[in-house]
């Protein structure tokens, strides 16, 4: 998504407005696709992954990339509902854990 977001930036600065227009069409339509996809409804919170968004066990802390690329504005439901999750990924030690305890990437 990110990578075609920023390739319409440049194609639009270079005057290939038709390829912007193009790479930009398909940014939106997977970031749209994504948030069709992968929000936890209950917590408005990014899923780890489609199998899961279901899931009370959802939080990944990969997915603060929807954030830091700008992917999704930051003070939407979704982006604070993501943050806010983010509380499930403390550990004892005060840093964060990649995953909650109960999710697994593998279905494990």
């Amino acid at each position: 998504m990110r990578g075609l977001l920023d390739f319409a930036d440049m194609a639009r600065a270079k005057g290939m407005d038709e390829d912007a227009a193009a790479a930009e069409s398909l940014g939106d339509q997977f970031r749209d696709v994504g948030l069709e996809n992968l929000v936890y409804d209950s917590a408005q919170s990014i899923a780890s992954h489609i199998g899961v968004a279901g899931n009370p066990a959802h939080v990944d802390g990969s997915t603060v990339e929807w954030l830091s690329w700008d992917l999704i504005d930051p003070d939407s439901e979704v982006a604070l509902g993501t943050l806010q999750n983010y509380s499930k990924l403390l550990t004892n030690f005060g840093g964060y854990q990649r995953l909650e305890d109960d999710l697994s990437l593998t279905g494990e």
